[in-house]
């Protein structure tokens, strides 16, 4: 598992602009991360960081599983990242899910223009406890601004 862990780690990397966020996938082939599409030619290499919260969940317990922190800290400092760029200042919500993702060579947030970078959670399970360890304010931010956004009556 570590070899994976480690394979995984280095191919889903942004080789124009490393940061700790991953690619949501990569070519096995080419060791390089897979890329969203558009219409009019242009490639997005995806990070999605509500799409890789069992990524996270799996660090974390190769952690538990072998007392060596490192997997952890990995999943620490991805989230660290994430919640230090990509959280909407006014309403909490975090820049991913379902339309809207990082792109990992630019770092910007993006999404299809058909869907006006809409943000959803869909079937997106936040790793709350992580959340919650890396930055107790701005989960309960999220946690609120999420119930605002999409909780009626």
């Amino acid at each position: 598992m570590d070899s994976h862990i480690a394979r995984v780690s280095q191919a889903a990397q942004s080789h124009k602009n490393p940061s700790p966020l991953l690619a949501d996938g990569f070519d096995i082939t080419m060791q390089e991360p897979v890329v969203w599409k558009y219409p009019d030619g242009h490639d997005a290499p995806i990070a999605n960081f509500a799409s890789q919260q069992n990524w996270l969940r799996t660090l974390s317990a190769m952690s538990v599983i072998t007392g060596d922190a490192r997997y952890e800290q990995q999943a620490t400092d991805h989230t660290d990242y994430f919640l230090k760029h990509y959280v909407d200042d006014n309403r909490g919500l975090f820049y991913c899910g379902g339309h809207r993702f990082i792109n990992l060579d630019t770092l910007g947030s993006e999404g299809p223009e058909s869907k006006a970078m809409v943000r959803e959670l869909k079937h997106h399970l936040p790793y709350y406890s992580l959340l919650h360890r890396v930055d107790a304010e701005k989960t309960l931010n999220y946690l609120q601004g999420f119930w605002n956004a999409h909780v009626e009556d």
